[in-house]
């Protein structure tokens, strides 16, 4: 029956003129291509299955081998259809489908990222809404599918630590946190200096806040107007530098910035907004809440165009009072989850 949905569909393009066609006989040509070419995926991972029997019998090479030499595909693409096989292993509902033409590689690449990396609790939990996942796939493109697969492991893993009393997440970000770095290196090639920096994603977040904001300001410069768009955003980010250093190093002794991990952060349980910077609070912590504190007492020095990052927090009030339902939203500005009390921390000086 596939393989007759499948000829069918190929005969149809084989006779089709998407270069004199309207909007809507272009958008059935490029369904018809899906539905094609996700079939061709699902043969790709019955090849991939087979050439790993072969191999574990000494009859053939790796799987991913193969289909880079005999499919002529690039090593990382070979990668990615051998990392179906598994996938579709644990949930064959979805391999169905993509022989069917109802969904895209991608939304099995999704799936395999996540059960790649969940423990057997978690991954069996997972796999048993197989039905639902599916049906998901079905109708959302793989971005949103991607974020739901997401969110129910998010929502699983809370479950299950409501019942043990931990705070999986939490561990998930101090191992973020410890395993943040920055590299720098010079290419002895061309001299290019190459900078690298892996944050977890609270500081992560600051940091693409922080040079968001320069980059706009730095636009809003009458003898910036014509420069590249790559040069703009290296300018900004080193004016930025600039005058952090020159600004700081001019401030008068007393005057110290408070470099907790609470600075600059608004939190909103129903829309994103932009509050004002220097915000402070009491929440019973020990450390002081002003952006930048004066220890005589008297009122902060401003600083002209320079102020701590601030980042956007989106959370629902259920999620902030009971923890993780299975609709809780609790992430960034950008989208990226992050624990929910990480975002309770901070509240105690965030604008709400």
């Amino acid at each position: 029956m596939i393989t007759e949905r499948a000829s069918a569909t190929v005969a149809l393009l084989l006779t089709a003129e998407p270069d004199v066609a309207d909007r809507d006989e272009v958008a059935a040509i490029v369904r018809r291509s899906r539905e094609v070419r996700s079939w061709l995926d699902s043969i790709d991972v019955v090849c991939a299955r087979r050439t790993r029997e072969l191999a574990a019998a000494g009859a053939a090479e790796p799987a991913g081998s193969l289909l880079e030499d005999a499919g002529q595909r690039s090593t990382r693409d070979a990668v990615i259809i051998d990392k179906r096989v598994p996938a579709c292993d644990a949930m064959p509902q979805f391999e169905a489908a993509l022989a069917a033409g109802q969904i895209s590689g991608s939304h099995v690449d999704a799936v395999a990222a996540v059960l790649a990396r969940l423990d057997e609790q978690i991954r069996v939990a997972f796999i048993a809404e197989q039905d639902a996942l599916l049906a998901a796939a079905q109708r959302q493109p793989v971005e949103a599918f991607t974020a739901g697969c997401r969110d129910l492991v998010r929502f699983l893993t809370a479950e299950r630590d409501r019942a043990t009393g931990a705070d999986t997440e939490m561990e998930e970000l101090a191992r973020q946190r410890a395993a943040s770095k920055i590299r720098q290196w010079i290419n002895t090639d061309d001299g290019m200096h190459h900078t690298h920096i892996e944050l977890d994603p609270v500081r992560g977040a600051k940091l693409s806040k922080a040079l968001a904001d320069l980059l706009r300001r730095h636009r809003k410069t009458d003898t910036n107007t014509g420069v590249p768009w790559d040069q703009l955003q290296v300018d900004s980010f080193l004016n930025g530098i600039d005058r952090a250093v020159t600004t700081r190093n001019s401030k008068q002794p007393s005057q110290t910035p408070d470099t907790s991990d609470h600075a600059g952060t608004h939190t909103t349980t129903d829309q994103k907004t932009d509050p004002p910077a220097g915000t402070s609070s009491s929440c019973g912590c020990d450390h002081q809440h002003n952006d930048w504190a004066d220890t005589n007492g008297s009122a902060p020095t401003a600083l002209p165009e320079l102020r701590i990052p601030e980042i956007g927090v989106l959370i629902d009030m259920d999620s902030l009072i009971a923890g993780l339902h299975e609709h809780s939203i609790c992430e960034t500005y950008n989208g990226t989850p992050i624990p929910i009390s990480e975002v309770r921390r901070l509240c105690c000086e965030a604008d709400i």
